[in-house]
């Protein structure tokens, strides 16, 4: 205990008959964290080792024994430690709702792992909802369409909605309620309802960024223009501006990167002079080429 208390590493060569004795376990687990793997199968089925273990390192209840996984007070012990251990918990203990909302506390994740007989206690669902907004979306399709309970939601978080049945997306109530908790939850209601004037006002009105959500004719809505302060108007003007000239850009077709791109005939522009032949051209560039007079230039120079 002394040399692994100053040197960890010492643990490797400790004899492996030694690590059979609870009470060299126990000791070492107060001093140190101890790796599973250095745990007998023997001890794994002693209570007092695994809450030891498992009060360091939560997942280590997936090496306990079966019966360990059902005992409440060890599971406790390892969500409390680290909420995702209740993966390794058993089906008794992810259908306790105490031990359940304890892992949730640690780590919302944790959820997913909840039974379904979990979810239809409505005290549990209300609950978890409270601390997640986004509980729902774990939840059996049963409860996303119960209207009180996404009800319930969105006028907690109303970016709840998106968790909802498409039937309460398209219920003007619930959409309603869930706009005016957070403007932004107008995105995942259905088509219909972002046409809607008086979701729409209640949407700008919490946020103005909300615009963007609300259906393309109605956004002109003078009723609606005036909800909104001319400061987000005008930044609102401004993306329009540079998306349309982004779209224009992306109209205009890009030069060619290099001479040989482009067509044999490029030089060829109507009612111009075609370009002097490269044969002529050789040809008059010799040393012994007459020379031009200023009188052949100008005869041969197009007007």
């Amino acid at each position: 205990l002394a040399a692994c208390r100053i040197c960890p590493a010492a643990m490797d060569v400790v004899a492996e008959q030694v690590w059979w004795e609870k009470k060299f376990v126990l000791a070492m687990l107060k001093q140190q964290v101890v790796p599973p793997a250095y745990i007998t199968e023997e001890l794994w089925r002693d209570i007092d080792v695994v809450i030891g273990m498992v009060s360091q390192r939560g997942r280590s209840l997936r090496y306990a024994s079966e019966a360990l996984k059902r005992n409440r007070k060890v599971v406790l012990a390892a969500v409390s430690q680290e909420g995702l251990a209740l993966q390794h918990a058993g089906p008794e203990m992810r259908r306790d709702r105490m031990v359940v909302l304890a892992a949730v506390q640690k780590d919302g994740w944790a959820l997913r792992y909840a039974t379904q007989e979990l979810w239809r206690d409505r005290l549990f669902v209300l609950t978890v909802d409270r601390q997640h907004s986004w509980a729902l979306q774990f939840a059996p399709n049963e409860l996303r369409c119960n209207r009180d309970i996404v009800l319930a939601a969105v006028e907690r978080r109303g970016s709840a909605l998106a968790y909802a049945s498409q039937e309460l997306q398209a219920d003007e109530e619930l959409v309603l309620a869930a706009v005016k908790s957070e403007g932004s939850a107008l995105q995942h209601a259905s088509k219909p309802l972002r046409c809607h004037l008086e979701i729409a006002l209640a949407a700008v009105r919490r946020d103005p960024g909300a615009l963007e959500f609300i259906a393309k004719e109605l956004q002109d809505d003078p009723r609606l223009l005036q909800a909104i302060s001319p400061s987000v108007l005008h930044a609102v003007d401004s993306s329009r501006e540079r998306e349309f000239q982004q779209n224009r850009v992306q109209e205009v077709q890009p030069l060619p990167d290099r001479i040989d791109d482009l067509p044999k005939n490029a030089d060829l522009i109507p009612g111009a002079p075609s370009a002097t032949p490269p044969e002529k051209l050789e040809a008059s560039m010799r040393e012994d080429a007459p020379s031009l007079s200023h009188g052949d230039v100008n005869a041969s120079t197009p007007p």
